[in-house]
């Protein structure tokens, strides 16, 4: 089980979600890749003629199961309880090299200790989060190259990818080059160089 965290400092409190981190690479993640920063950065050179394999809608979806701890990693550690949560992301590729991505996470149920210092309101405002990614792609016959462009936050504001990374650095930064396949309706993204591996569905 991944980790809720709540942290108390100065009558504030923060939830820090471990799983939102792994569900922001997996699921609302492994779906953000590492960003490309590397020396020998992958060349991608489009081809048109690949464009409409991606064309359409995709999506893939979690449900995850995460207990929660106050004060983590200290001797005042506590067990909270439960949560059960559901993770969507929707990538739409169209005309001419646009992609939209946008990754939506709610809170399923809760299952809390009756003394424990969360609340339903506490996780709701936590973990209901909807971001949406917009930007360009290019393909060739191994690579699929994400340029990010636009990012609007749960909150409506919107933000550069090169901003919002430095908010976020779970979104990867402004590029990311995956190798792809399409299969059985089936779209597998691997990043080059974490190696972890996507599959989104064609919606239909």
């Amino acid at each position: 089980m991944n980790r809720i965290f709540r942290n108390t400092n100065r009558k504030s409190y923060v939830i820090v979600m471990a799983m939102i981190a792994a569900i922001f690479s997996t699921t609302f993640s492994t779906i953000f890749f590492t960003s490309c920063n590397s020396k020998k950065e992958i060349e991608v050179v489009h081809n048109p003629e690949l464009e409409s394999n991606f064309y359409g809608n995709w999506e893939i979806k979690f449900l995850n199961e995460s207990e929660l701890y106050s004060n983590p990693g200290t001797l005042d550690e506590l067990y909270q309880g439960t949560v059960t949560f559901s993770s969507l992301t929707t990538i739409s590729f169209f005309e001419p090299q646009r992609y939209t991505m946008t990754l939506t996470s709610n809170l399923e149920s809760e299952n809390l200790i009756e003394e424990s210092i969360f609340t339903k309101e506490d996780l709701e405002n936590q973990i209901n989060q909807t971001i949406t990614i917009e930007g360009t792609f290019l393909c060739d016959q191994k690579y699929l190259e994400l340029k990010n462009e636009k990012i609007t936050a749960s909150d409506g504001q919107t933000y550069s990818a090169k901003d919002y990374s430095e908010i976020d650095p779970r979104v990867g930064g402004e590029k990311q080059v995956v190798t792809w396949t399409i299969q059985n309706n089936a779209l597998e993204l691997v990043d080059t160089k974490s190696k972890s591996t996507i599959k989104y569905n064609k919606i239909k």
